[in-house]
C-alpha cells in the first residue's frame, strides 16, 4: 500500500513539474514577443495623418517572431476613414492571428518551424466601395496552404457586402453552371496528358476521372457557401476563388475562375451594373510624374561621417508620419518596401522619391527568399518592381531580402546588390521609444541602420534618434550616397563591411 502511495507521489510531482515548464515556455513566448493573448490593440488612437487627401486607403502591418525564429508571422490589412468598416477587418485579422499564437505555443514543444503570413490587394476603391482581397498563407516546413477571402464594403455605412447584395435573385444558379463548365473543361485538359501508370485499365481511368467531375460538381452547386468568395476585375470578368480541396485534390491548392461579365451581365443589380460592367475599375492611379523636386546637398561619404537610415515593410499607415519628421530635419533615408503594401501606397512612394529618398525592393509579401524555387524568387522581385517603377517612375536597383536570409542561388537571381544591415534595435519587439532611440544611435561611421515604419514607436523615436545622430558628428544619407560602388549579388552590411 505504502509503495503505490509513493508512485502515485511520484507520477503527481511528474506531472506537475512538466505542466509547470510548459506554462512558464508560454509566458516567455509572450513576453518576448509582446503579444500577449488577451492584449487589446486601437489602432484609431495612434493612427498618423496623412497630409495626402487623396490617399483614403492604409496599410496596417503587424510583425510577430518567436525568439528563436521557428515561427514567423507578418500581417498586414488595409485601414479606412470609416470605424466600422476598419472594426470588421481587424476581426477578421485577428482570428488568423489567434491562429498563428495558438500554434506558436506547440512549437515549443514540437520541433517544425511554421510562417503566417497575411496580405491583401486593392481591387477596387471610389468614394461609395472598397473592394480588396485578402491573401493568407500558411507554412509548416516544405507544406504551404492557402486561403483568398474578398471583402466588399459600402463606405457611407459601414456594411460589408455579399453576392446576394450585388447579384439579382437566381445569381447561384448561374455562377454554379458556368463554374462548373470552366472547371469541368480545365480538370478534362488536365486529364489528356496525366500519366494514370502503364498497369491502369480503362474503366479504372474512367472511374478516376468521373470521380474527379463528381467533386467539382459538389463544389460548384448552387449554395452560398459555394460562392463566398468574388471580385470584379479591369478586365470586365467576375473572378471567384474556390478553397482548397473544394473543387480538387489539396495538391491543387486554391482554384480560381473568370466569368466574362458580358455572359452575366443580366445578373448585377443596377448601380453595381454601371460601376463595373460599364466602366474601367477605378483604381488608385499612380502618378506618372513627380510634383515635387526638392534639391539636397550630395554628401561625399570618402570624407564625411556618413550613415544610412532604412526602413523595412512599409509603407504603412505611419509613412507619411514619418517623411513629414525627415522633411523637417531635412534628412534622407533609405525605404525597402513590400510590393503589396507599395501598391496600396503608391502615393506615398511617389512623395518619398519626390522629397529626395531612395526606395528599395523587399519582396513582394515578406516570404523567405532563400526558401524558394527559381521562377518564385523572380516573381517577388520582379512584380515588386514594377510597383514601384509604376509609383516613382524607376525600378529599384538594391534588395534586402526579408530576415537579411540569403544563398547563393538568391545572390545570383537578384540582379542587384543586396543591403543588408549592421544595426538592429530590434523595433519590431516594440521594446519601447527609450530603448529604441538608445540602440539607434550607438553606431560608427559608415553603418546601415535598420529600423521598420510599421511601428509607431519607431516613428515616434526618429526626431530624437535623428539630432542624436546630428550632434555626434554624422550626416544621414541614402544607400547610394553610402555605397557609391557597389557589385549585383554582393552583400553589403556597411560602408565598410561587404561580402
Amino acid at each position: 500500500m505504502k509503495k503505490n502511495k509513493m508512485i502515485f507521489l511520484v507520477i503527481f510531482f511528474v506531472l506537475f513539474c512538466v505542466i509547470f515548464y510548459f506554462l512558464n515556455k508560454r509566458e516567455s513566448f509572450y513576453k518576448k514577443n509582446n503579444t500577449e493573448p488577451k492584449q487589446k490593440i486601437v489602432f484609431q488612437e495612434e493612427r498618423t495623418e496623412d497630409k495626402n487627401t487623396n490617399q483614403d486607403i492604409w496599410v496596417e502591418t503587424e510583425r510577430v517572431e518567436t525568439a528563436d525564429g521557428r515561427a514567423q508571422l507578418l500581417l498586414s490589412y488595409p485601414l479606412t476613414k470609416n470605424i466600422l468598416i476598419d472594426e470588421n477587418i481587424k476581426k477578421e485579422a485577428m482570428v488568423f492571428k489567434k491562429s498563428f499564437l495558438k500554434e506558436a505555443e506547440e512549437i515549443l514543444i514540437l520541433s517544425h518551424e511554421i510562417q503566417y503570413i497575411q496580405h491583401f490587394d486593392l481591387i477596387f476603391s471610389n468614394k461609395e466601395y472598397l473592394m480588396f482581397i485578402i491573401d493568407q498563407s500558411v507554412s509548416t516546413g516544405n507544406n504551404t496552404d492557402k486561403k483568398f477571402k474578398s471583402f466588399i464594403y459600402d463606405k457611407k455605412t459601414g456594411k460589408r457586402l455579399f453576392a446576394k447584395d450585388i447579384l439579382r435573385d437566381g445569381y447561384l444558379e448561374v455562377l454554379s453552371r458556368e463554374s462548373f463548365a470552366i472547371l469541368k473543361k480545365r480538370y478534362e485538359d488536365k486529364m489528356k496528358n496525366f500519366d494514370f501508370g502503364s498497369g491502369t485499365s480503362e474503366r479504372a481511368k474512367e472511374e478516376f476521372i468521373k470521380s474527379g467531375i463528381e467533386f467539382i460538381k459538389e463544389g460548384t452547386k448552387a449554395i452560398e457557401k459555394n460562392f463566398q468568395s468574388i471580385t470584379f476585375t479591369q478586365n470586365k470578368t467576375l473572378k471567384i476563388y474556390f478553397d482548397k480541396y473544394q473543387v480538387g485534390p489539396g495538391s491543387d491548392g486554391v482554384a480560381e475562375i473568370e466569368i466574362p461579365l458580358k455572359k452575366i451581365s443580366s445578373l448585377l443589380k443596377p448601380k453595381f451594373r454601371e460601376l463595373f460592367y460599364q466602366e474601367e475599375l477605378p483604381l488608385q492611379v499612380s502618378p506618372s510624374t513627380l510634383t515635387e523636386n526638392l534639391s539636397y546637398k550630395k554628401h561625399d561619404c570618402s570624407v564625411e561621417r556618413c550613415l544610412a537610415l532604412t526602413f523595412d515593410d512599409g509603407p504603412s499607415r505611419y509613412t507619411d508620419g514619418l517623411l513629414d519628421i525627415l522633411k523637417k530635419k531635412n534628412v534622407r533615408a533609405t525605404f525597402f518596401v513590400l510590393g503589396r503594401s507599395a501598391k496600396v501606397q503608391t502615393q506615398t512612394l511617389a512623395r518619398a522619391v519626390s522629397e529626395g529618398h531612395q526606395i528599395g525592393n523587399h519582396s513582394w509579401d515578406h516570404r523567405d527568399l532563400a526558401k524558394l524555387g527559381e521562377s518564385d524568387i523572380k516573381k517577388e522581385i520582379d512584380q515588386t518592381n514594377e510597383v514601384i517603377k509604376n509609383a516613382t517612375g524607376n525600378k529599384s536597383h538594391i534588395l534586402r531580402p526579408p530576415y537579411g536570409s540569403q544563398n547563393q542561388k538568391l545572390r545570383e537571381l537578384a540582379g542587384m546588390p543586396l543591403i543588408l544591415w549592421n544595426v538592429d534595435p530590434e523595433d519590431w519587439k516594440k521594446p519601447g521609444t527609450e530603448a529604441i532611440i538608445e540602440r539607434m544611435t550607438k553606431v560608427k561611421r559608415g553603418d546601415i541602420i535598420l529600423a521598420h515604419d510599421i511601428h509607431a514607436g519607431t516613428v515616434q523615436a526618429i526626431p530624437r534618434v535623428i539630432d542624436i545622430l546630428h550632434q555626434q558628428g554624422y550626416v544621414l544619407v541614402t544607400i547610394d550616397e553610402l555605397l557609391s560602388q557597389r557589385e549585383n549579388g554582393k552583400r553589403y552590411y556597411s560602408q565598410y563591411l561587404s561580402k
